[in-house]
Parts: structure tokens; C-alpha cells; sequence
């Protein structure tokens, strides 16, 4: 694996929010806040949701798949993936989004909705 993913799961915040990350040259990336809820077709992208629950915190993982995207940047999402969710203890659940077919709860986290 390469050095770089380590180093941009490394600093995950635990604070109900989201992060997302992109894959730029098969590696991962985050984003800015203010990019939030603008998607690309050719990309793929990660995305981390913690919530507050009356159980403490739950956490939801998805992965974006642009229709443009390679099957490379794919598979490296799905690798990506698997990796988070390996450095979160294997908590989150789960969910493979893919451009059009977007679930009611991920775009619940774009209140201004998805570009």
C-alpha cells in the first residue's frame, strides 16, 4: 500500500461531520469542505459520514462512482474503501453509490444537493 493513503486516513476526525476524499492518479485525496456535494463523472470518490446517535456515534461509508470513471480508479475506490473502513475498526457500515443512483440517505447529507 502505498505511504500516502496511510498518511490521508491518518488524521480522520471522530466529530459527526463528513470528509470525502478522491482519487487523483490512483491515490487518495481529500477534499475541501467547500467542494462538498460537487461530484465529477470521471472520478470517484469516498465519502465518511458520522452521526450522533442515542447509542454514541454511527458511521456510514460510501464510495461515489462517477459513469465516466475508469476501471482503474474503480477498483482503487474499492481498495481505498476497504482500507478506511479497515482503519475505523471495521465500524461503518458500508455503501457503493453510483452516479443517477444516488441512496436517499447520501444525498440526505447535501442539504443544497449533488452537482
Amino acid at each position: 500500500m502505498p505511504t500516502v493513503v496511510a498518511e490521508a486516513f491518518k488524521n480522520i476526525s471522530k466529530s459527526p461531520g463528513l470528509q470525502i476524499w478522491t482519487i487523483e492518479k490512483m491515490e487518495v485525496v481529500p477534499l475541501p469542505p467547500k467542494a462538498y456535494g460537487t461530484f465529477f463523472e470521471g472520478d470517484c470518490y469516498l465519502i465518511l459520514s458520522i452521526s450522533k446517535t442515542a447509542r454514541g456515534t454511527s458511521e456510514a461509508l460510501h464510495y461515489w462512482i462517477g459513469k465516466e470513471s475508469s476501471q482503474d480508479e474503480q477498483g482503487a475506490a474499492a481498495m481505498y474503501v476497504t482500507q478506511l473502513d479497515d482503519s475505523l475498526g471495521g465500524g461503518p457500515t458500508q455503501y457503493r453509490e453510483t452516479q443517477g443512483y444516488e441512496s436517499p440517505e447520501f444525498k440526505s447529507y447535501f442539504k443544497s444537493g449533488i452537482l
